[in-house]
């Protein structure tokens, strides 16, 4: 240990009586409780929008300049990510019931009538970004509620 050290420690201990560590000093946070609840029902509205279109946003209808890190550091604070839809199918009742009743009939044919029927593939292209793709702002517990 460098002489400087222990005799700073043995000064803080003689003059204070503690040889702990000094205090650490927390950074004021960017955000106010109020302007972190705004923030969350903003990103509430728009959540499909880019990190940057968010802080431009909140820039103009709070007047408060924050740079998108902040934002980022706010929004995670509050439990709130960025994720991709996740993908569930909906099976109601009567769509299972269906699939169950096909799914008897054609139980007892055998290979020769299956080779008679033609299969295809359906094959898909996209115009537009996949929604699988698309990315938006959500909390961890509503993973498979509907997108707005």
């Amino acid at each position: 240990m460098p002489r400087s050290t222990a005799e700073a420690v043995y000064y803080r201990f003689k003059n204070n009586l503690t040889y702990g560590s000094i205090e650490k000093r927390v950074r004021k946070r960017v955000l106010s409780e109020r302007d972190l609840r705004l923030l969350s029902s903003f990103v509430g509205n728009y959540c499909f929008a880019s990190l940057q279109t968010i802080a431009i946003q909140f820039t103009c209808n709070t007047g408060i300049l924050i740079s998108v890190y902040s934002i980022r550091r706010c929004i995670h604070r509050l439990d709130i990510q960025s994720r991709k839809a996740v993908s569930k199918y909906f099976l109601k009742p009567g769509n299972i019931r269906a699939r169950v009743l096909w799914a008897r009939s054609y139980s007892n044919w055998d290979e020769t009538k299956w080779a008679s029927v033609a299969f295809s593939d359906e094959s898909s292209f996209a115009v537009r970004p996949s929604p699988k793709n698309v990315r938006f702002w959500r909390k961890k517990v509503d993973r498979y509620m509907p997108s707005i």
